[in-house]
């Protein structure tokens, strides 16, 4: 197989190299299906990226005062771009619910990309498995958010719009198809870019 085998035989190409993780640092168990729970790069990177958001968003948050200065003075003004121009738009009055969690996944997904540049390094995005999992916490925090803000009932009504009656199955399909497909989407185009 050219997979298991080329990273020890030379005269096997393994085109399939930039698509996986480099190999684990630590092996720590195979589960069923082919998952395996090792420590690799692209984990020990979000590690770091987890760290250094913490770190720094403690430094900023702890920052007094109207003008902000140092740090502060470059992060601030992203928090408030993504908060204006995309949470309060589409949101409106319960923006400061959902800014938290766009703000924490804006953040993740930039410092994840930042430490990619570092020569010896890797971008945590560029394994589909980290976009997938980005993209599955996304899809339930959509749902969640849907069902808690509407009742199980009016969230399950919205999901096809008005339509008459002969076209009704037919929308249902489709956006059900659409639910599923925007967040698989997203996640390999951001697996793609990187």
């Amino acid at each position: 197989m050219i997979l298991a085998g080329a990273a020890h035989d030379p005269d096997r190409i393994d085109i399939l190299h930039h698509l996986r993780d480099s190999e684990p640092y630590v092996h720590v168990a195979d589960l069923p299906w082919g998952i395996s729970l090792d420590i690799t790069k692209h984990l020990v990177l979000m590690w770091v990226a987890a760290g250094l958001l913490i770190l720094m968003m403690t430094l900023v948050g702890r920052q007094k005062g109207l003008v902000p200065r140092g740090l502060r003075n470059l992060i601030e003004p992203i928090l408030l771009y993504i908060k204006d121009e995309l949470a309060v738009p589409n949101f409106h009055e319960k923006a400061d619910r959902y800014v938290p969690f766009l703000w924490t996944v804006f953040f993740f997904i930039l410092m994840c990309n930042l430490l990619g540049l570092i020569p010896g390094s890797a971008t945590p995005t560029a394994n589909l498995s980290v976009t997938a999992g980005l993209a599955l916490v996304s899809f339930l925090a959509i749902h969640v958010a849907g069902v808690r803000e509407n009742g199980v009932g009016h969230y399950l009504a919205s999901i096809v719009p008005p339509v008459p009656w002969w076209l009704w199955p037919l929308l249902l399909v489709v956006e059900i198809v659409g639910i599923f497909a925007k967040p698989f989407a997203l996640a390999v185009r951001l697996w793609a870019n990187m």
